[in-house]
Order: C-alpha cells, then sequence, then structure tokens
C-alpha cells in the first residue's frame, strides 16, 4: 500500500481514537481497541517504508505482536528505536483482543492502554511519520 494511503487510515483511526476518548472510554472500549491496535501497526508499516526497510508491497498485520519473539522474527533489520517500538506494539497487541471481545474494563486498565499508545506515536511523531 502505498504511504498515502497509510496515511489516510492512520487519520481516520486516530479520529475514531480522540472520539472514543471525548465519548469516554469505558464507553467505547472495542473501538478503542480496535484504532489503537491497527493505527499502531500501520505507523510503523509507514515508518519502514520511509526508512526504506519494507516495500510497499509487504503489508504488517497487527498479530504480528503476538509475542517479542514473532515480532523479531517478522522484522530481522535494525531500525532506530527498534527494541522500544516492537515492546509497545507488543504490550498493545497483548491487551487487544481482551479489549475487543472480553468484558468491560474499568477506566483506569482502559487509560493505561491508552497511555502505552500515546508512547508509541510520540516515537513515530518525532520521527516524521505522522
Amino acid at each position: 500500500m502505498k504511504v498515502e494511503d497509510h496515511l489516510k487510515n492512520i487519520e481516520e483511526s486516530l479520529e475514531e481514537i480522540e472520539e472514543a476518548i471525548e465519548v469516554g472510554l469505558t464507553k467505547r472500549q472495542r473501538t478503542l481497541a480496535f484504532h489503537i491496535s491497527v493505527v499502531s501497526t500501520e505507523m510503523l508499516e509507514v515508518y519502514l517504508h520511509k526508512l526504506g526497510l519494507l516495500s510497499e508491497s509487504r503489508m504488517l498485520k497487527h498479530n504480528m505482536f503476538s509475542s517479542k519473539r514473532r515480532a523479531l522474527e517478522e522484522l530481522p533489520y535494525d531500525f532506530p528505536h527498534k527494541k522500544e517500538i516492537i515492546n509497545l506494539l507488543v504490550e498493545i497487541e497483548k491487551r487487544r483482543n481482551i479489549l475487543t471481545y472480553g468484558k468491560r474494563r474499568n477506566e483506569k486498565e482502559l487509560k493505561e492502554y491508552l497511555n502505552t499508545f500515546l508512547k508509541l506515536k510520540k516515537i513515530f511523531e518525532n520521527e516524521g511519520v505522522i
């Protein structure tokens, strides 16, 4: 997928996350989990495209981050902030299915999930992804 298309998808997901925050995290738990997971993966994909490490024909999927080992196998190349990015993506993915398919969680847990994402987003902002 072209970077421009990724950026449109990123914009849409960021808007959905903002709306979930405005409406209330506990009221939009599934929306929050889904969009945080998908936008995190898309931001990484754009970052790797910009670094020339990933061709536009290759797509990353959120489940690649189901474990640190799997993520490292799927992304064998080095890039700035790799360890921190992978750790944050694995943490996001670990909670994704619980929040998407599980019972309702309290606001504190949802804020922690959101804060994990915001740390990742900050890295990508500093790297010029968004």
